[in-house]
């Protein structure tokens, strides 16, 4: 007869107990054994009931010789309760986890279908289907590494199956001490494990990652490592590494290339064998650095796959990920092999197979220059290719370990070599907007400032120096000038007083001059001027946007970065009336410009920047846009566009799948508006092919104001019912700016009417007629409270600012009242609450910033700010009716439960690629 525990698990008789004792009706707790489903390395596996939710669960009870070791015991409960913190799709659930009298027990979901194993024992997978299992593989770990968690024993026993399609990852960190002799022979999979600490051997031999052979603790890059010996066995039916012993294989992992995927598989596409050999990279620095960048590499490598069985499975399959992608640097490997095909088809580009990889950072390097002998390169080591928190660095080429010259996080600009290059001239920017010059010692020092008002800096003989100089406000044209600034000439001011001329490049004769510039915030074309001043010249290279420009060493080439064909790339045009021709074509970004002393040789940034909006409702986050490149834009430099409509029922935001373009909102970006129900998730674009710079929904939720850029480059202003019952109709505004709705349906717009100002105007729906506002100049609209009272608005730059106070202007007349000058304030949908973007600093980086939602008084449009305005985050916590802060830009919706944010990811590194032969 049997006893029971107090915890309701029923014993048997010693002599009677298969294995844990529990036959079909046992009971562990609640749980009632129904039969048992296998065994393993941890313990035996059972099919059992719920009683108290009638339904069927797996039992994994661990086994008697792991439950009499009190380490593993801890170490049990421990990543159980990680695990059971995962809640994702593609990634085995877990119900509870208890100590019965028996042994501890984990009580799962129950799984019909096949683990990978036994379908790969069958048969070897089609491209097509293998990518969708590798897509959902990626996204459960995706969603473990966010949480903390490593697998550290991924591998096609681990991954089940399901009925209808899904993939679950098992055992997550729950890896036990089972270590068998390494001499056996690998026909079986043999697992090494640790509990504690480095030093021990833990993982399947065959999957393990090099870094685990050695005894080291792995990281989220060790199971990409895993992956990519899976993914490998699915597409080509045969195991990346795999010796006669145990010891073979870990040697092989170590010491071995498996053979290229092409050649096991000629059915896969290159583009896709680049991304599996990239995950089985020896070194961890070398592989993806996440699991998104992985999916973001396999969706490219597909797309531009050479097999065609590859397309087509891809559109069939659907995409499980519960989070969008976020590409690095995969994008770039992938870029480079379909430039390396239509270099093969006839074009005259040089074959990417030559380019040369000269920094290997996970994160980015960008703004190379060259010392004038071509034997050092000094860079950035940041995120913008404009300017940004970053640090100087400096190498010695062609093999010399990058140093480090600064450490202070501040933003940064253009390192450039002095003429004897024992310095480094940079450009950095102060929190009060201030462009100016420091110096470094290339041997190493302390950085000190140099020349103040002055960026973009060059030396154009010795002694001599060429730069940029703000005249007033944001106005910044080029001067020439002794080191010493005295000589001073001013060479080139653009027309208009936003215009800025960042960066310039004298030619090797010193008659011309390239100047790259921007207007109210946007890149221009690149301008060639002669240097003696004598006339403003001409834009030069294709009609796009320029952000760098260099000269050949004989003055025969312009050398221009341009995003004319979709992207930035590298084009280049014979001076003095030759053809823009493009020189880097491809699915790649190149920002940056280095030429080396032979002209034989650019040196350039190449990389990728993708972003993904997620929405969090209730505390639940999931990923809205994943299409390559989705954001919630920007209107201005100041105004931000509400994505949520009034109800909360809809999201706008912008795709760019290609392009990325710098627009007036001084870095962000246009794209094509679309629409997103988040309770059916349906997807639809608001104003298909149209490149939107800003939008407001209106406060019945019946129509979308937007700003569109025309195809050649004017400003349009839509409005569009978003019941499809009518057709967008576009409003006769002229070159408007920052679209917002009124409480009435008004469109407020900013726009130019003679003269240089900028002021506010209004658009009535009822008599459609515009008018202007107000007699006040305005730098920036902002926004427009619920009741219409206050427009929030930037003033314009004064001698004490470079940019504007942001300041709520009484739309009846009177004073403005000032808000500040490191914020953006804005109304969540509904007008109950108002949010504010506050800037640790300068109000033009786009880091340190912290949202901030207010509930507002009732009968009130604004939060109670101090009089003066906010000059400290603390004075925005203190206010009352403050509902919670948030790290980052965060969008509310008319909820506080509700709100969006789109998260960025940049990876860039330097090559030297080899230039057309003249």
């Amino acid at each position: 007869m049997a006893d029971s525990a107090s915890d309701g698990t029923q014993i048997l008789p010693e002599e009677n107990r298969p294995h844990h004792g529990l036959l079909p009706g046992a009971r562990l707790g609640p749980y009632e054994i129904v039969a048992p489903l296998g065994e393993g390395g941890m313990g035996q596996v059972f099919r059992a009931r719920d009683q108290r939710l009638g339904r069927e669960v797996a039992i994994k009870v661990v086994s008697p010789a792991l439950a009499r070791d009190a380490q593993s015991l801890r170490r049990f409960e421990r990543e159980a309760r990680a695990a059971a913190a995962l809640n994702h799709p593609n990634v085995l659930v877990i119900h509870d986890v208890g100590a019965g009298a028996a042994a501890p027990y984990l009580v799962t979901e129950l799984l019909e279908g096949e683990s990978l194993r036994q379908i790969l024992a069958r048969e070897t997978l089609p491209v097509g289907r293998a990518l969708d299992f590798a897509r959902q593989i990626l996204s459960g770990l995706a969603a473990a590494h966010d949480k903390g968690i490593v697998h550290r024993d991924l591998k096609p026993a681990n991954l089940f199956l399901t009925r209808d399609g899904t993939v679950k990852i098992l055992d997550f960190g729950l890896a036990t001490s089972v270590l068998p002799d390494l001499g056996a022979a690998a026909s079986r999979e043999q697992t090494l494990s640790e509990l504690t600490g480095p030093g021990r051997l833990m993982g399947t031999v065959g999957y393990m990652a090099p870094e685990q052979v050695r005894g080291e603790r792995p990281d989220p890059r060790a199971d990409l490592f895993a992956f990519g010996c899976v993914f490998y066995e699915m597409v080509t039916g045969r195991r990346a590494f795999r010796g006669a012993t145990a010891v073979d294989t870990l040697s092989a992992i170590l010491n071995q290339e498996p053979a290229p995927v092409a050649t096991a598989n000629p059915a896969v596409g290159r583009e896709i064998g680049i991304v599996i050999a990239r995950c089985l990279a020896k070194r961890p620095e070398a592989r993806f650095q996440a699991a998104r960048d992985v999916i973001s590499a396999l969706d490219q490598a597909a797309r531009e796959s050479s097999s065609p069985a590859v397309g087509p499975a891809l559109r069939r399959q659907p995409w499980r990920s519960g989070r969008a992608a976020i590409a690095l640097a995969a994008v770039v490997v992938a870029g480079l092999a379909l430039v390396a095909i239509l270099a093969r088809e006839g074009s005259s580009t040089p074959s990417p197979d030559t380019w040369e990889q000269i920094t290997f950072f996970a994160d980015s390097a960008v703004s190379p220059a060259l010392s004038p002998d071509g034997r050092m390169l000094t860079f950035l080591r940041g995120p913008s290719t404009f300017y940004g928190p970053a640090e100087v660095y400096v190498k010695l080429l062609p093999d010399g370990e990058p140093v480090a010259l600064t450490r202070d996080g501040q933003r940064k600009m253009d390192p450039v070599f002095s003429p004897d290059a024992s310095r480094i001239a940079y450009t950095q920017r102060d929190a009060a907007g201030a462009w100016d010059t420091w110096v470094v010692p290339v041997l190493g020092g302390t950085p000190r400032p140099w020349l103040l008002n002055a960026s973009g800096l060059t030396w154009i003989a010795p002694g001599r120096i060429l730069f940029s100089e703000i005249e007033s406000g944001i106005h910044m044209g080029l001067v020439a000038a002794a080191e010493s600034r005295a000589d001073a000439r001013e060479i080139y001011f653009p027309p208009h007083p936003r215009g800025m001329a960042h960066r310039s490049s004298l030619s090797p004769d010193g008659e011309w001059l390239l100047a790259v510039e921007m207007d109210t915030g946007e890149w221009l074309r690149c301008r060639l001027l002669p240097f003696d001043g004598r006339d403003p010249g001409r834009p030069v290279g294709p009609d796009g946007q320029c952000t760098d420009a260099e000269w050949s060493p004989d003055g025969r080439w312009m050398y221009l970065v341009s995003n004319a064909s979709g992207r930035f790339q590298l084009w280049r045009q014979r001076l003095p009336q030759g053809e823009p021709a493009l020189v880097t074509p491809g699915p790649l970004e190149v920002e940056g410009l280095a030429i080396t002393p032979d002209g034989r040789f650019a040196v350039t940034s190449v990389g990728a920047r993708l972003s993904t909006v997620f929405v969090v409702d209730g505390g639940r986050e999931r990923a809205i846009g994943g299409e390559g490149f989705a954001f919630l834009d920007a209107s201005s430099h100041f105004g931000y566009s509400r994505p949520f409509s009034p109800d909360g029922g809809r999201l706008f935001y912008q795709r760019r799948l290609e392009a990325s373009r710098m627009t007036p909102s001084g870095g962000e970006y246009t794209g094509e508006l679309w629409s997103v129900d988040l309770a059916t998730d349906l997807r639809e674009p608001v104003l298909p092919g149209v490149e939107v710079a800003g939008y407001d929904a209106s406060p019945d939720g019946t129509h979308l104001v937007a700003a569109a850029i025309a195809d050649d480059g004017s400003r349009e202003t839509w409005l569009v019912p978003l019941d499809r019952r009518g057709s967008p109709r576009r409003l006769e505004l002229g070159q408007a700016y920052s679209p917002w709705f009124g409480p009435r349906g008004e469109v407020f717009v900013r726009r130019r009417e003679g003269g240089d100002e900028d002021f506010v105007f209004v658009w009535s729906p009822e008599t459609n007629q515009t008018v202007r506002v107000l007699d006040v100049p305005v730098q920036e609209l902002a926004g427009v409270s619920p009741d219409g009272e206050w427009l929030m608005v930037v003033l314009p730059a004064d001698e004490g600012r470079a940019f504007g106070l942001l300041a709520a202007l009484p739309r009846r007349g009177g004073e403005p009242r000032p808000i500040c000058a490191n914020c953006y304030v804005g109304w969540a949908p509904g007008g109950r609450h108002a949010f504010v973007f506050h800037y640790a600093a300068d109000h033009r980086g786009m880091e340190d910033i912290r949202t901030v939602l207010i509930a507002l008084p009732e009968g009130e449009s604004l939060p109670a700010f101090p009089e003066g305005g906010v000059e400290r985050h603390q004075d925005l916590l203190s206010l009352p009716g403050v509902v919670w802060t948030k790290d980052g830009r965060v969008f509310p919706g008319p909820r506080p439960d509700l709100h969006a944010y789109a998260r960025e990811s940049v990876q860039r590194n330097l090559f030297r690629i080899p230039l057309p032969r003249s």
